[in-house]
């Protein structure tokens, strides 16, 4: 296990969720065309690893070969440098090429701001958008018209909640977190609420498929949902999620990302929700689908 120190895998191997999905282990990083994301390696250096179908549990290591205005993702290449594959309708990818430091971001058309980098508002007004180098250092102010802040720190009011500046993400575990002024957990803790509708909570570890999880207790890893262990059960624990058309419900499984379990609670099927509403072409955005909701979207 290296779930309590992931540089116990070197510099070879990557420390990565179990088949199992119940502990973290080191793994060999696949190759091109070989499987990776939960329960499986990650990718060797230079490739990316993508869904090969959209709401599946499919997903395989590409080279990075496609250039702008190729399809990309899903069973596609990713993007070479310098382009970011996004959706641009229903159902289609492309990539785009990113924008420069200082680029207007919320012109029509624009691309994704340039990893390191964050679509920021210029100013209190909130009426135009950069992109903006998310580098500020501990104690500076931070968000608009400056950017976010280095790696390992957290943007955030100050106590009395009069400017936002820097913290740093050293928080440890059992620390009480979610106040303003005193940063973040630190990587890879999480900030556990204490219930419902409150941001303050303690610094605590990611649960594995069969522990207990919720508020108070912890959040699910990666690739899991926390759901009632039993039919009409209070206790919670935390369980790998299904794709689409898989059972799930309480006892049974979660959704991934983009699905619901429609006629859930003691049992259902994770479907796309967005489709199965008549979300999609109903002349509004609608963000959480599985694909991409062209309605003023773009």
């Amino acid at each position: 296990s290296c779930a309590a120190d992931p540089t116990l895998c070197g510099n070879e191997d990557e420390c990565v969720l179990s088949a199992d999905y119940s502990d973290l282990v080191c793994m060999d990083p696949a190759a091109e065309g070989e499987a990776c994301l939960l329960g499986n390696p990650a990718c060797e250096e230079g490739l990316s690893c993508l869904q090969e179908t959209a709401g599946t549990g499919d997903s395989a290591c590409f080279a990075a070969t496609a250039e702008e205005g190729d399809t990309c993702a899903f069973g596609a290449p990713a993007c070479i440098d310098g382009m970011q594959c996004q959706w641009v309708g229903f159902e289609e990818t492309a990539c785009v090429a990113e924008l420069d430091l200082g680029d207007d971001c919320l012109a029509e058309g624009a691309g994704p701001c340039p990893e390191g980098s964050a679509c920021m508002w210029d100013s209190e007004d909130e009426d135009t958008a950069s992109c903006l180098a998310s580098d500020q250092e501990l104690g500076e102010p931070c968000y608009w018209g400056l950017g976010l802040c280095a790696e390992g720190l957290t943007c955030q009011y100050n106590a009395d909640a009069t400017q936002a500046i820097c913290f740093a993400d050293d928080l440890e575990q059992g620390d009480a977190c979610g106040n303003l002024g005193q940063g973040d957990c630190a990587s890879p803790l999480l900030c556990t609420p204490e219930n419902d509708g409150t941001t303050l909570g303690t610094c605590q570890p990611t649960a594995f498929a069969g522990e207990p999880c919720g508020y108070g207790v912890a959040y699910c890893q990666a690739g899991m949902s926390c759901i009632a262990e039993a039919p009409g059960s209070d206790e919670t624990i935390c369980a790998a999620n299904a794709y689409l058309f898989e059972a799930c419900g309480d006892g049974i499984a979660g959704c991934a990302s983009g699905l619901e379990c429609i006629d859930g609670g003691t049992g259902g099927s994770c479907l796309d929700a967005c489709l199965f509403y008549g979300y999609y072409d109903d002349g509004e955005c609608d963000e959480g689908c599985l694909t991409f909701d062209a309605d003023d979207c773009l």
